[in-house]
């Protein structure tokens, strides 16, 4: 069992380590050996947790979907109403600045889903999250008192 542990805390280290080194050269731009560079290890010891540089990609890509949504689904279940539901919801979708790492991410992917199937499926799949959490406002607003 240590052994999955430590397999899930390197994919982890180089899912942060591809994501720095998205945002500094680009999606299109990001090198496998832009990746190990960023995580301190060789590109090989890269490919020993990831088929190649592409599912590493979507990984990084669908990680960032998760965090996203799960940030903003968490920002509306805090507040008691629709009305406070609804602000959350948008003032957490939105980007602070340059500094702020999710939605550039997010940005870097959404060009790729114009041509890739499997990018386009993610961003389907972020799309629907981002939908899902109106309703939920609106039951909150519709819930008798």
């Amino acid at each position: 069992m240590a052994r999955n542990k430590d397999q899930e805390a390197r994919r982890a280290q180089l899912g942060e380590a591809a994501a720095r080194a998205l945002l500094s050269r680009g999606l299109e731009g990001l090198r496998l050996k832009d990746v190990a560079a960023e995580a301190g290890v060789t590109p090989a010891a890269v490919l020993y947790y990831y088929e190649d540089l592409d599912a590493l990609r979507y990984e990084t890509f669908q990680q960032a979907i998760e965090r996203f949504c799960r940030e903003r689904e968490t920002a509306a279940e805090r507040e008691a109403d629709a009305r406070g539901r609804l602000r959350s919801c948008i003032a957490s979708g939105v980007a602070s600045g340059p500094q702020d790492r999710l939605p550039r991410l997010l940005f870097e992917y959404w060009p790729r889903a114009l041509r890739d199937p499997k990018a386009a499926a993610l961003d389907s799949v972020l799309t629907e999250r981002r939908i899902g959490v109106y309703p939920h406002a609106r039951r909150t607003a519709e819930t008798p008192k």
